[in-house]
């Protein structure tokens, strides 16, 4: 709108003075021509005071000076020709034409001949401020102020405008990232909603996708739960059929049952975890909060799960930790942290080892727990899909690693009960390092930086 505006403005400005300019010179011309055969009539007449009589009236009513010639001779006139006028005035009377010249940006002459009493040696000449009505707007001095006033204008306008058209889909907009968030029960302010035009019926779709994408999640998760459940009940019956085998079985039988065990214990811990993504994820599972010490909780975790690394020739190194103490579940916190740590036990090469830090920061009042393999890493455009469930990176479908992609999703899901946060990203030199961060008490923080 604001280039529009300039562009006609230019366009006005490049053109109309010109058709004005013209009109002005004839307008000019034509009213000097008949003022000064006025003057010289009534000079012939033997009227000279009269004659400047009129002469004066018009410098006071149009702010004209007229001067007229009779060949080289001054009449009527109160004022002094410079030697531009009189120059000028010979050479209308001498070429029998109409002149005009421009003394300045505000001033300009017009000497016009006449003829008065069949005699053609009569010359006005006047003196004129030449302004027209756009003059005035196009004057250097207040062009730039008026055009910058105009685009201020202009400016305020288009943005009040915009901020009118624009807010609902602000509204939508946010709705939709709490949504992107997890927030399933997010929906379009009734404002917006009301609105009877394309972003009213806009809202209005998009709260019936959103209510639609949480009854088909929600339906999701109670399948998963209950067919957790009902799993559950032939696995068990399963298992005693497993013992009753053995009794009766065959020495050549016992490797095929002890493979039938191993596969009925990988089903039953699966559907443990199910059972526990789903109540995490549904709100079932209640949490159990208390005072409990990060530092401590994370040396038993780090104690166990060496004891298993070191089956594997691998190792796990507490490097530094603080005594920090927060309030939380003390098993979801436990199950979390060894579901990372043993996802990078299983993905660091033999003969190195998994690094785990614990520090405070006391500016945003939070516990920080850093754990790293020495592993393949994980490719970036998995880092931020590495916590879903059912995910695997390529490498860890294959037997070796093991897994079943459910352990990191549990950990996502109890950091954020805790309402924490998670993220995964490759280390230089290779190895990936999930960082947890969990908030604290400010007392808490501060005797750990004491420490």
């Amino acid at each position: 709108m604001t280039v529009i505006g300039v562009a006609f403005g230019w366009l006005y400005i490049s053109t109309k003075p010109k058709v004005k300019r013209v009109r002005k010179d004839f307008m000019v011309s034509h009213g000097f021509h008949m003022h000064g055969l006025r003057i010289a009539r009534l000079f012939r007449a033997g009227k000279e005071a009269q004659a400047r009589k009129v002469n004066r009236q018009l410098e006071k009513s149009m702010k004209v000076q007229a001067y007229v010639f009779r060949g080289e001779k001054l009449l009527a006139s109160p004022w002094k020709p410079s030697p531009v006028i009189v120059k000028l005035a010979e050479q209308a009377r001498m070429s029998q034409k109409s002149m005009r010249h421009q003394l300045s940006t505000t001033k300009a002459l017009f000497a016009v001949p006449m003829e008065v009493a069949r005699r053609r040696n009569y010359v006005v000449v006047g003196v004129m401020p030449y302004r027209t009505r756009l003059d005035k707007y196009i004057e250097p001095r207040t062009l730039v102020w008026r055009l910058l006033i105009l685009l201020i204008v202009t400016g305020v306008v288009c943005y009040l405008l915009a901020r009118f058209l624009t807010w609902p889909l602000h509204r939508l907009q946010l709705t939709a990232q709490r949504l992107a968030r997890g927030d399933l029960d997010a929906r379009v302010d009734p404002e917006v909603r009301e609105l009877r035009d394309e972003v009213g019926e806009l809202a209005h779709d998009f709260d019936v996708m959103a209510e639609r994408i949480k009854l088909l999640l929600d339906s999701q998760k109670r399948l998963v739960r209950d067919i957790s459940h009902e799993l559950r009940s032939p696995l068990a019956r399963l298992r005693v059929a497993l013992e009753l085998a053995r009794q009766k079985a065959n020495t050549n039988a016992q490797p095929n049952l002890d493979r039938i065990e191993r596969e009925t214990e990988r089903l039953n811990t699966l559907i443990g975890e199910l059972l526990t993504l789903s109540q995490l994820e549904s709100g079932h599972r209640a949490m159990h909060r208390e005072f409990l010490s990060l530092d401590t909780l994370l040396q038993d975790v780090v104690q166990d799960a060496n004891f298993e690394a070191n089956a594997k020739q691998r190792t796990v190194k507490l490097l530094h930790h603080q005594g920090i103490t927060l309030q939380g579940d003390k098993e979801l916190l436990r199950r979390a942290i060894e579901n990372v740590v043993r996802n990078a036990i299983r993905f660091t090469p033999s003969g190195s080892s998994v690094e785990v830090r614990l520090e405070a920061d006391m500016t945003t009042q939070s516990a920080i727990l850093q754990i790293r393999d020495h592993g393949p890493g994980v490719p970036d455009d998995a880092l931020e899909t590495l916590f879903q469930p059912f995910f695997q990176v390529e490498e860890a479908r294959t037997p070796h690693h093991g897994g079943k992609g459910l352990g990191l999703a549990i950990t996502r899901r109890s950091v954020l009960l805790h309402e924490g946060q998670i993220n995964a990203e490759n280390a230089e030199g290779g190895g990936l390092v999930v960082t947890i961060v969990l908030p604290v008490e400010a007392e808490s923080v501060g005797q750990a930086e004491a420490a």
